[in-house]
């Protein structure tokens, strides 16, 4: 089973609750990323801060990517990535989308708790950041009824194994090397 079948057969089972598609989300969030709500995303970092900084393990079930189309492989838990944004716009609507795409900003491009984690544990990536963006389309179409909770693990099935489209080549070729988070990295590292 890949962490992809893991997560679509997590909703299936979410879904045999007869709840609707944002309830079912806000469900499926609690046990990817342990928090819920419209600000699923801060919830799920003050969390992983906690973690980070000693406090207690959250024992969420730790997935990696594979099953993901390789634009959305960094090697890191992709579903608790993914399901921070679908659930932030599903419960949020248009406010979660705005708290979505401003924090897929600020942790790709500007995080600087991403400077002193280990090389294997930083996150920023063209593959998280175009993640981040299937996430919150997924989140809009939950909370507008356009998906239902039966086609949701199709969806993800179908969304999650193809390219990120045209503007991921043109973004990845650019490289990361210009984002003020990975700058913090290079100067951090030069003193490790």
């Amino acid at each position: 089973m890949t962490s992809l079948d893991a997560m679509i057969d997590l909703w299936g089972f979410a879904g045999l609750y007869g709840k609707d598609a944002v309830t079912t989300s806000e469900d499926v969030s609690y046990t990817l990323v342990g928090s819920g709500g419209t600000f699923t995303l801060l919830g799920g970092f003050i969390l992983k801060g906690k973690e980070f900084l000693g406090g207690a393990p959250l024992n969420l079930p730790s997935f990696g990517d594979t099953g993901f189309n390789r634009n959305y492989q960094d090697f890191h838990n992709q579903p608790y990535h993914f399901w921070a944004n679908v659930n932030t716009t599903a419960q949020g609507g248009v406010l979660g989308e705005a708290i979505g795409r401003f924090a897929n900003d600020l942790h790709e491009g500007w995080d600087p708790s991403e400077a002193l984690k280990t090389l294997q544990e930083r996150g920023t990536s063209w593959e998280d950041y175009f993640l981040s963006l299937k996430g919150l389309e997924m989140g809009q179409m939950l909370r507008s009824g356009a998906l239902t909770v039966d086609q949701a693990g199709s969806w993800m099935q179908t969304n999650l194994n193809a390219p990120a489209g045209p503007a991921y080549d043109f973004w990845k070729s650019t490289g990361t090397g210009w984002w003020p988070s990975v700058w913090m990295q290079h100067a951090v590292d030069l003193f490790r």
